[in-house]
């Protein structure tokens, strides 16, 4: 099993439609890849995997106001995601032989977090998201997605 871990660059944003529930909508693009490479010491397989881009809407329910202390919140919506894989099989034989694909998908997400307010505008947030699972017809494999997030929110 492969674990591929890249990271992202996240913009998010929060509209309050009633006192304990909010929209969300989430933009995310990767800021790096990540690999395998495997080898027998003649021929060479590599894989790397770069998010290209996540675009999602939530509804957020939150456990009252977050003027001070902790809130926990709980999201619910649906998420689309694309992921470009490159591989490339290196063989003495065979000389290099090089290929990219990029898969998306679109499905329900959800997630859950905690939110500490810091001050009147700025809150300290992590949350856990279960995002859609990706297809890869040409590999004949399904990936699991998942993102743990920390960040800093800034109101106004």
């Amino acid at each position: 099993m492969l674990d591929f871990d890249t990271n992202a660059l996240q913009l998010k944003f929060i509209n309050s439609i009633s006192p304990n529930v909010d929209f969300e909508g989430v933009l995310a693009f990767s800021v790096s890849d990540d690999g395998y490479t495997v080898s027998d010491g003649v021929t060479a397989v590599s894989l790397d995997a770069e998010l290209e881009n996540l675009l999602s809407a939530f509804i957020r329910v939150r456990s009252g106001n977050n003027q001070s202390g902790a809130q926990f919140f709980g999201r619910i919506g649906f998420a689309t995601m694309s992921v470009d894989f490159t591989g490339t099989i290196t063989d003495p034989g065979l000389g290099t032989i090089s290929g990219s694909d990029s898969e998306s998908d679109t499905d329900l997400a959800f997630g859950v977090g905690v939110a500490i307010g810091t001050s009147d505008s700025g809150t300290f947030t992590v949350e856990y998201s279960k995002l859609p699972d990706i297809d890869v017809d040409i590999l004949g494999a399904d990936i699991e997605t998942s993102a743990l997030s920390i960040g800093y929110m800034m109101s106004y």
